[in-house]
C-alpha cells in the first residue's frame, strides 16, 4: 500500500518511436492513472508542468490478472502513475518492452530499467549488478545472458 510508481512516461528512445508496452497485473486490485500532456518532457522547476488540464485524466482499476497495454502515441502524449493506496493488499506488476536491439542507448536502457526496478531513485546502486545477476545459476534473466564464444577444434 506504501509503494507507488510517480507520474512518468516510458517515452525512450531505446523503446522505438511507438512502443508497445504491456502491464500484467497479478494479485491486490490497484488504481491506474493517465494524464494528458502538452509537453511530455515538462521543464524541471519551471512553472510549467506540462499537463493539459483541459484533458480529463483517466482513472483504471487494474485488477488480478488484467493486461493493460499502452501503444501507438501514448508514451509521446501520457504520463502514468500508480499512486499509494494505503489499504492496497499485496500484488505484482510485471511489465513487458521491448528494447530495440543494435541502438547506440539499448544496453544504457537495460542498465537504466534494471537500476530503476531493482534500486529506484537511488543515486548510487548496491548489491549485484545486471550482468551479475543474469549470470547467476538459475537466474530468471541467465536467458538473457550474454553465452561465451567457443572455438571450434581445428578439424583432423
Amino acid at each position: 500500500g506504501a509503494d507507488e510508481i510517480a507520474w512518468h512516461t516510458d517515452g525512450r528512445t531505446f523503446l522505438g518511436e511507438r512502443p508497445t508496452i504491456g502491464s500484467l497485473s497479478l494479485g491486490a486490485t490497484a488504481s491506474f492513472q493517465l494524464r494528458r500532456m502538452r509537453t511530455v518532457w515538462p521543464e524541471l522547476g519551471g512553472g510549467d508542468d506540462g499537463v493539459d488540464r483541459s484533458t480529463p485524466q483517466r482513472d483504471l482499476l487494474l485488477a488480478d490478472g488484467d493486461l493493460l497495454v499502452m501503444h501507438g502515441p501514448t508514451q509521446r502524449h501520457w504520463h502514468h502513475r500508480v499512486p499509494k493506496a494505503a489499504s492496497r493488499r499485496p500484488r505484482i506488476n510485471i511489465n513487458f518492452r521491448y528494447i530495440l536491439p543494435g541502438t547506440a542507448d539499448a544496453e544504457r536502457g537495460q542498465q537504466a530499467y534494471y537500476k530503476y526496478m531493482v534500486h529506484g531513485d537511488a543515486t548510487l546502486a548496491t548489491g549485484r549488478s545486471m550482468h551479475e545477476l543474469m549470470r547467476r545459476a538459475g537466474s530468471l534473466l541467465s536467458f538473457a545472458a550474454p553465452t561465451p564464444r567457443v572455438q571450434a577444434a581445428p578439424p583432423l
